[in-house]
């Protein structure tokens, strides 16, 4: 990998901050909106009671109730956005910097765009209200309702493609990092694949193309044997995606320094008489231990997964020996069929316990 590569490879600390501050927005964004809305309600409430009491014939209470409700509404959009991109970052890996520049950009344009329509929204009704209460008889808040209508459209039609092209780079990025979706049902197109895989579905070729020289039928063994193979090699894809995974979660992981900062503290622990301080120093060391036992974890989750992954393999190896040997040895159809079904029995358990590796593998 060349130096430039390897930079951009590094976790931006940035993204870390920016992740975390995503993490603390969401926390305090109910508490803060349920601050906004109960004011919102009470004064309104005692200004539309105000209202009936001192002049009924008009509805003046509804102005403020209206105005500062622009307010509230824009101020839950900026909740529900922030939700939306404590989801995103949730979906992504830690990213470095030239995917954290992207991801920023994505949601600042949608961001914008969200806050675009949902005023011009909030200040449409608005309007249309003060139509309807003071000149019912001539629909003028149309004529800057469409104005505003037209400015939305003309953000959107600028903001779709934009997103699109964004979304493609970021996925791009990531490819190039070697971190996708591993559940995916094609493996990434500019992604190498890894050589297991490639070796899988050589094998699942040679295996129906020896199941066509036979003449056998898929029906007369009541199995659906390519099927089977397709499901058996794209499991076996799914979980060398996850070994992929582990080893850029594995790559991340700080060990020697974590290892370092824990000497380090477990020499101020000892050499310091302050409860506080030795209080502390446990606690920093705790966590430390916890994220040492995280990446022993995982290392040993990544053994698992090749063991599986080459079991499967030699099992798909196995139905093609099968084959060959049947080939070769001319046994009659009786015996063929027998052999085949047994082999696609074993291959559909085998199918099952790799769904059931993949899913225990999540970390």
């Amino acid at each position: 990998m060349k130096e430039k590569d390897q930079q951009l490879s590094v976790i931006d600390p940035s993204y870390l901050v920016y992740r975390e501050k995503i993490s603390r927005s969401v926390e305090k964004g109910d508490a803060g909106f349920r601050a906004h809305l109960i004011p919102w309600v009470a004064v309104n409430t005692f200004l539309v009671f105000l209202n009936i009491f001192t002049s009924p014939g008009f509805p003046w209470a509804a102005f403020p109730a209206a105005g500062w409700g622009i307010g509230l509404i824009t101020h839950y959009a900026g909740v529900l956005e922030n939700r939306r991109r404590k989801r995103d970052i949730e979906k992504l890996p830690k990213l470095n910097r030239h995917q954290f520049r992207i991801l920023r950009k994505i949601h600042r344009k949608r961001g914008a765009f969200r806050a675009h329509l949902v005023s011009n929204a909030a200040v449409s009704g608005f309007l249309c209200m003060v139509n309807l209460i003071t000149s019912p008889g001539f629909l003028w808040f149309l004529i800057p309702t469409a104005g505003m209508a037209m400015g939305v459209t003309i953000h959107w039609s600028n903001f779709f493609p934009v997103r699109r092209k964004l979304r493609k780079d970021l996925k791009q990025a990531l490819e190039e990092e070697g971190v996708f979706t591993s559940v995916t049902d094609n493996w990434p197109g500019e992604t190498p694949k890894p050589a297991l895989l490639m070796e899988a579905e050589r094998i699942q070729a040679g295996v129906l193309k020896h199941l066509q020289d036979l003449g056998t039928k898929s029906h007369s063994l009541g199995e659906d044997i390519p099927g089977i193979l397709s499901n058996y090699v794209k499991q076996i894809g799914i979980l060398s995606g996850k070994g992929r995974e582990m080893d850029h979660v594995i790559r991340e992981m700080p060990v020697k320094e974590l290892r370092d900062d824990r000497n380090r503290l477990e020499q101020r622990l000892h050499s310091t008489n302050e409860s506080l301080m030795k209080r502390e120093y446990r606690k920093s060391i705790e966590e430390i231990d916890r994220q040492l036992n995280s990446c022993e974890e995982i290392g040993k989750h990544r053994e698992i997964l090749d063991l599986r992954v080459n079991s499967a393999l030699n099992n798909l190896k196995q139905m093609q020996l099968d084959l060959v040997r049947m080939k070769s040895m001319g046994t009659d159809e009786q015996t063929e069929l027998e052999i085949l079904r047994e082999r696609t029995k074993e291959l559909s358990l085998r199918l099952n316990d790799l769904t059931e590796g993949y899913d225990e593998l999540e970390f």
